[in-house]
């Protein structure tokens, strides 16, 4: 087994003293104290997201409005454009890591506190996913929910498509026909005519975009705030019999 896979995910969490959860609403103002952090750090990556590309916008116009239109200011155009969707990739791997950060820290209190579990017990996952799978395993959930992670569980492909493929391309096996049926509602990006091709042996779709907007960004904003707070009235239910089957 390789280093990374024996790596465990350790992510830095702010505990509250147990002593603490007598308080009256302590359940309550956790859960808002942990949905306002995430509130506020996704918010922020947004406004620094915008910001940036108010500032290629004006580079641009500059540009454009010069008399001197020669091949060095058009290649410089044209890297700036570029920039545009890599700033939008970024911002969404960006946006997916805080968002797992702060899964984590739901995961670490629903161990801490209604498992009864000590510090050395509480375990880390290397991956998200299978932390979430472990932990609603004997919870209600309802559909809302699952329609709802199952739509993060496309923006986290999603993700892993803007990380490890070149810009302008989305590349994927023809068993994730879900995942192309979640592009094609995606807003904001535009794309090309799919092409069946092959991918380490097995059927594949390769299908060329462009970033028009950040449309998917507020989206992604927009529906993983709703599907953290419905994870949190899942982990952290102010009434812990309501989390039993």
């Amino acid at each position: 087994m390789s280093n990374s896979k024996r790596k465990r995910a350790f992510i830095p969490v702010r505990t509250i003293p147990l002593a603490d959860e007598e308080m009256p609403n302590f359940c309550k103002n956790l859960k808002e104290e942990l949905l306002r952090e995430y509130k506020n750090k996704l918010g922020l990556q947004l406004r620094l997201t915008k910001d940036i590309h108010s500032l290629i916008d004006e580079k641009l116009k500059y540009l454009e409005g010069d008399n001197q239109n020669n091949q060095k200011q058009k290649n410089q155009s044209q890297c700036l454009s570029i920039a545009h969707a890599k700033i939008s990739r970024g911002a969404l791997i960006e946006s997916f890591t805080i968002l797992d950060e702060m899964i984590g820290q739901a995961l670490h209190h629903y161990q801490l506190r209604n498992l009864k579990r000590i510090d050395k017990e509480i375990r880390n996952w290397q991956e998200i996913e299978d932390g979430l799978n472990g932990c609603l395993n004997g919870l209600k959930t309802t559909n809302e929910f699952k329609s709802c992670r199952s739509l993060m569980q496309s923006y986290r492909t999603l993700r892993h498509q803007f990380a490890h493929n070149p810009v302008g391309v989305f590349s994927f096996t023809a068993k994730k026909e879900n995942f192309e049926s979640f592009l094609i509602g995606l807003k904001g990006i535009k794309l090309g005519t799919p092409y069946h091709v092959c991918i380490d042996g097995k059927a594949g779709v390769f299908i060329c975009y462009n970033i028009e907007s950040d449309e998917f960004l507020i989206e992604f904003f927009d529906e993983s705030v709703k599907f953290y707070s419905m994870l949190l009235e899942i982990l952290l239910p102010t009434d812990t019999e309501k989390a039993l089957k």
